[in-house]
């Protein structure tokens, strides 16, 4: 399949665009730190745009080019000046700018081995301005421990295909392996005669502990400032939904 013809990022835009939970966590963050901004893994944009929209200039990597053309198809064009995109690989590129934030949300941070980790760190670090903040968003690392080994499978959202109006439903299951918890999306494109073209997307997990990925924040040269749950200000807890990092140059 060529690169411009893939449908995921259709089918990836549409079944996250209405999750806004965490969009007021960063624009804030983005308000205190000031521009510039850099989103590692941009995606279609569900967090680069509304940082535009409030006033941020911004700048979005990815290393898939299908979600960057994606990207820039939907970018309102009062907001492209302040849009910059970038294709690169996360854990190895250059930027002739030193931002104030550099963000990685949208649980992609702990898909990373500690080796790209640890690489996507130093990136980080060397990108920020003195006083610049690095934050990440992922799933909590205690209840990915707890995942038993048997796939569970429900159906987690339904939405009409922009293209066909066909109703697209999305299953979501987990299967842990060795080290790893594996996350499968299964994409139903459901047609009036009853046929079905399914598409399964992976996310893979890496099982480390939160000690992990402080310790290894501390020893890329942060300073952790805080540790977040479910996008409010409150410290994190073990049984919270998610792990925020916030962490200073």
């Amino acid at each position: 399949m060529n690169d411009a013809d893939n449908p995921y990022p259709v089918l990836y835009h549409y079944h996250h665009q209405n999750y806004t939970e965490d969009l007021p966590f960063w624009q804030a963050l983005a308000r205190w730190q000031g521009n510039p901004v850099l989103e590692l893994g941009c995606g279609t944009g569900r967090v680069l745009i509304p940082l535009a929209q409030d006033g941020r200039t911004v700048y979005g990597l990815d290393n898939s080019p299908a979600m960057l053309d994606f990207l820039k198809q939907h970018i309102p064009e009062k907001l492209k000046p302040r849009i910059h995109l970038l294709e690169a690989d996360m854990t190895n590129f250059q930027v002739d700018v030193r931002f104030r934030l550099v963000l990685l949300p949208c649980n992609t941070y702990s898909t990373f081995s500690a080796q790209g980790r640890a690489a996507i760190l130093q990136q980080a670090f060397q990108h920020l301005q003195p006083g610049g903040v690095f934050a990440v968003s992922m799933p909590n690392p205690n209840l990915l421990q707890a995942l038993q080994t048997t796939e569970t499978s429900e159906i987690e959202a339904i939405f009409n295909h922009p293209e066909t109006g066909y109703p697209v439903q999305v299953s979501s299951g987990w299967v842990r392996e060795d080290g790893i918890v594996r996350i499968n999306w299964h994409y139903d494109h459901i047609y009036p005669t009853g046929e079905i073209k399914r598409l399964t997307a992976s996310m893979s997990h890496y099982l480390a502990t939160i000690e992990d990925y402080v310790t290894e924040f501390i020893a890329a040269g942060f300073t952790i400032q805080a540790t977040y749950r479910n996008f409010e200000t409150g410290t994190y807890k073990p049984d919270a939904s998610y792990l925020i990092i916030i962490a200073k140059k």
